[in-house]
C-alpha cells in the first residue's frame, strides 16, 4: 500500500465465503421479510460461495433455503411467497439459473449471480438489467453505478485500464 499511488487500484482478495454478503445487506437493508433460494453449480467454489451466502443470511436473520441445480427450478416446494435468487456457479452455469429463474412462473423478486460481474453476461441472459453482481468493475464504463464503490478518478498517470476485483460490493449488470 505505501508504494500504491493516488488513482491506482489494490485489489483486495476476499474469502469465497464472503462474496455475497453485500448484496445480503443490501437485501436485508429493504426492510420485508422474503425467502432467499441459494442455487450453485458443481465444484469446491459454488459449494464454498452459496455456504457462506446461507451463514450470513442466517446471522442477518434471512430465511433461506437450497434449491437443486439440476432439479426443478425455483421456488421450491414451501416457498408461498415473494423470494430472492442467489446463484453461485460457473459462468455458463450462472447464466443458465438465472435464466430459469427469470422465466420461472414466479420469477424471483430480485437476483444476485457471480457471473454478472463478467461483461458477457449481460450478452448471454434474457434479461439481465437489474441482475446484481460480485465484484464487477469495468474501467471507464460510462454506465452509472447503483450500488456499491463509484470509479475514481486522478488526474495522476495511471496504467493501462484492466479489470480488477476489489471486494465484493453487488452492482446491477447491465
Amino acid at each position: 500500500m505505501e508504494g500504491a499511488h493516488l488513482g491506482h487500484v489494490v485489489s483486495v482478495l476476499t474469502p469465497t465465503s464472503r462474496y455475497a454478503e453485500p448484496f445480503l445487506r443490501h437485501v436485508v437493508s429493504e426492510d420485508d421479510s422474503r425467502e432467499l433460494v441459494i442455487v450453485h453449480g458443481a465444484g469446491s467454489f459454488g459449494r464454498q460461495v452459496a455456504d457462506g451466502a446461507e451463514k450470513i443470511g442466517r446471522q442477518l436473520g434471512i430465511r433461506t433455503s437450497r434449491a437443486d441445480a439440476d432439479g426443478p427450478f425455483p421456488p421450491p416446494v414451501g416457498v408461498t411467497e415473494e423470494w430472492d435468487l442467489f446463484s453461485a456457479g460457473v459462468f455458463e452455469q450462472d447464466a443458465g439459473f438465472v435464466n430459469k429463474a427469470l422465466r420461472s412462473s414466479r420469477p424471483p423478486r430480485q437476483v444476485c449471480a457471480s457471473a454478472a460481474g463478467v461483461r458477457e453476461f449481460g450478452r448471454v441472459v434474457d434479461d439481465p438489467d437489474g441482475v446484481f453482481g460480485i465484484a464487477q468493475w469495468f474501467p471507464g464504463s460510462s454506465q452509472e453505478v447503483l450500488l456499491g464503490p463509484a470509479e475514481v478518478t486522478s488526474s495522476a498517470p495511471t496504467p493501462e485500464p484492466r479489470r480488477t476485483t476489489q471486494q465484493c460490493k453487488p452492482q446491477r449488470a447491465r
